[in-house]
């Protein structure tokens, strides 16, 4: 898909409010950028940094990045938010779901300024959220997973429960029983977007509960190191993070978010910003796997990933097309159907065959 049409694509998602401000051609853009927690060397945040990075090597001396790091979820937040556009920041951005309602309040403080919301579903005129659509790389992940399990047990190290997360489970486990109907997942919640320590023991749990496959939605590379140790297969999570498994790790699912970045500053400078809620999957380059070994995995399971994805990069892999039935045993989508948009945004339960259990 080239820049016009992904740029048409996205006013068709747009809102009716329209929000324009260029800047003058000696100005320089300001792009202010909040993490949850420190970028470190891989995860959520470290490429929410590689996407920012991108957008400054992009747009050179024309773009001035502030970072700040390790900000919780808090009403402290919107302190830092209101910083940032009072020191002339002209593009803002919170780097998940739980700053939504601050970046809310302090939009409507800053009209002049843009306020962009990671995995969020509030807008205003000046409020755009976006979300990778990272259910399509767990759906591919689990056919391979499929295809490496000897127990039939996988493992998920689940962080919060919000809807994000539930389609990332549910796709994986949907995936893979779709090779094998038999397969179980389990998945363990931490209540934490990034705790090493939680996730490590998450992972522990699930190993010794069976799985021999193991995914992670959560932000460290605890469960990559505790796979390794075990000589259990595992996938990586935001980011490649295979060098920390180099010999279990089979792929990572990953986000980016460089384009998205991109064009949001494209548009502010030429005038024609519009506040908008982008989803994007494999598609749109802002979900895909990465690093995968391909010495890892059977033949035939290698092919069927290269179809999948394949189907996926078309805009045809469906990952909730049914029929499916919930872990309660109701049939959630017939055949034929597939799970409509709002149900996905709502969604907070689980598919059949996945085993939730909460965690240390």
């Amino acid at each position: 898909m080239n820049r016009r049409e992904i740029l048409k694509g996205l006013f068709l998602v747009s809102s009716s409010l329209t929000f324009v401000r260029a800047l003058a051609a000696d100005d320089v853009l300001k792009v202010g950028i909040v993490y949850q927690s420190t970028v470190g060397n891989a995860g959520w945040n470290y490429q929410h940094n590689l996407s920012i990075n991108s957008l400054a090597k992009q747009f050179g001396k024309k773009v001035q990045v502030t970072r700040v790091e390790a900000v919780p979820d808090t009403a402290d937040s919107e302190r830092v938010f209101r910083q940032l556009a009072s020191q002339g920041n002209q593009i803002i951005i919170g780097t998940t779901f739980g700053y939504m309602n601050a970046l809310l309040k302090v939009a409507k403080e800053f009209p002049k300024a843009i306020f962009l919301n990671a995995s969020g579903y509030k807008l205003a005129p000046n409020l755009s959220n976006y979300t990778a659509n990272m259910y399509e790389g767990t759906y591919l992940a689990g056919g391979i997973a499929a295809s490496l399990t000897k127990k039939k047990i996988l493992g998920f190290v689940a962080p919060v429960p919000i809807p994000e997360i539930f389609r990332n489970l549910n796709a994986f486990a949907l995936g893979a029983r779709k090779v094998d109907p038999t397969i179980v997942v389990k998945a363990v919640w931490i209540n934490a977007w990034h705790d090493p320590g939680k996730e490590r023991m998450a992972a522990l749990t699930l190993i010794n509960d069976g799985a021999d496959v193991i995914i992670q939605d959560a932000n460290s590379t605890a469960p990559i190191a505790v796979a390794q140790e075990r000589g259990v297969f595992s996938f990586g999570w935001t980011s490649d993070m295979s060098a920390f498994g180099p010999s279990t790790c089979v792929g990572s699912v990953v986000a980016d978010w460089s384009d998205y970045y991109i064009r949001q500053a494209e548009q502010f400078l030429a005038g024609a910003w519009k506040s908008s809620s982008e989803h994007g999957g494999v598609r749109e380059k802002f979900a895909d796997i990465r690093g995968l070994n391909e010495k890892l995995i059977p033949p035939a399971a290698l092919a069927r990933f290269k179809a999948d994805r394949e189907l996926a990069l078309q805009g045809k892999l469906d990952p909730f097309a049914g029929p499916f039935k919930d872990s309660k045993g109701v049939l959630r989508v017939a055949a034929g159907q597939s799970l409509p948009s709002a149900d996905r945004d709502r969604m907070d339960w689980t598919v059949e065959g996945v085993i939730s259990t909460s965690g240390t």
